[in-house]
């Protein structure tokens, strides 16, 4: 498998991140809805946000590599500059993601005591 660019090496990681079922259940889910109830706290930082995006695009790259058989060291065939500006425009599309997954803030329920 022959990349041309690193535009297409990026659009091909993305790609595989958002359709791999177990991966996206196990690393993309959970981070998303992290990163919408930060943002609905007020308290979602872009800097923090690109370091956890960064987890799950380096999850990705890692499995996609394997997957695959890509000759060479998963780190070298996504390179960092590829895998950080990717990790970027995931953290960039949380708030459109949150809209358009219906994540919200969970709100804390009371628990009911239960009665022995």
């Amino acid at each position: 498998m022959g990349f041309e660019s690193k535009k297409s090496i990026a659009t091909e990681l993305e790609l595989f991140i958002d359709n791999d079922g177990p991966l996206y259940r196990s690393a993309v889910r959970p981070m998303l809805r992290s990163q919408c109830a930060k943002k609905a706290a007020g308290r979602w930082n872009k800097k923090r946000s690109i370091t956890g995006w960064m987890h799950v695009v380096d999850a990705g790259a890692k499995k996609f590599t394997r997957e695959e058989n890509l000759p060479g060291p998963w780190h070298k065939v996504f390179p960092m500059a590829v895998r950080r500006q990717l990790a970027r425009e995931y953290a960039r599309d949380t708030a459109r993601q949150c809209i358009e997954h219906g994540l919200k803030k969970r709100r804390k329920t009371k628990s009911k005591k239960r009665s022995r």
